[in-house]
């Protein structure tokens, strides 16, 4: 399924950015530059259009939580999220979702919740965002393998964020998942 989509895409012309963080409100912004590109919800659809991207694709990405997490609940909420904003922007917007290898029987859900949404993007996994560390996960864990696995099943996409500290564990990511597309 992950090839037919992309070749949707590219067949139909449409210029796509695959690394948006879009969000529902300010407490959700996450620009790299501040307050200073700040833009309501609303305005990403056209402002990305003026540059020529007709879809744009990723994940709500919780910023603030860089700790241990206690429970699956807000990754859970911030999927809840990305679900929210495919309905406000529609097919401009391709949803991506988290899962977290320290909670291996949620995400499994979850990747069963998404694929009955038609949800077809996992991540951008972003580890040291959402406390993988304190939990002694990283992208070489044994539960990690799991869900990606599940995720190939489906024909999902994953993508993740570059760790440089990471390389052989990206490595395993990647080579014990070959019927997974990553980006």
């Amino acid at each position: 399924m992950s090839r037919e989509f992309s070749q949707n895409i590219v067949s139909s012309g449409k210029i796509i950015d695959f690394h948006t963080h879009p969000y529902r409100h300010r407490g959700e912004f996450m620009g790299m530059y501040g307050e200073h590109f700040y833009l309501e919800p609303e305005q990403m659809p056209s402002d990305l259009a003026e540059a020529g991207i007709s879809v744009f694709c990723g994940s709500v990405i919780d910023s603030d939580h860089r700790g241990a997490m206690e429970s699956f609940d807000r990754v859970r909420e911030v999927n809840d999220a990305a679900l929210q904003l495919r309905e406000k922007f529609g097919s401009a917007y391709v949803p991506g979702f988290h899962v977290h290898p320290a909670f291996l029987k949620e995400s499994l859900q979850e990747v069963e919740r998404m694929h009955r949404e038609g949800v077809k993007l996992v991540g951008e996994l972003v580890p040291y965002l959402q406390g993988w560390q304190h939990a002694g996960c990283d992208y070489g864990s044994e539960a990690l393998t799991e869900i990606l696995a599940r995720a190939g099943e489906y024909g999902m996409i994953v993508s993740y964020h570059t760790m440089p500290e990471w390389p052989e564990q990206t490595e395993v990511m990647v080579g014990s998942n070959p019927g997974v597309t990553f980006v």
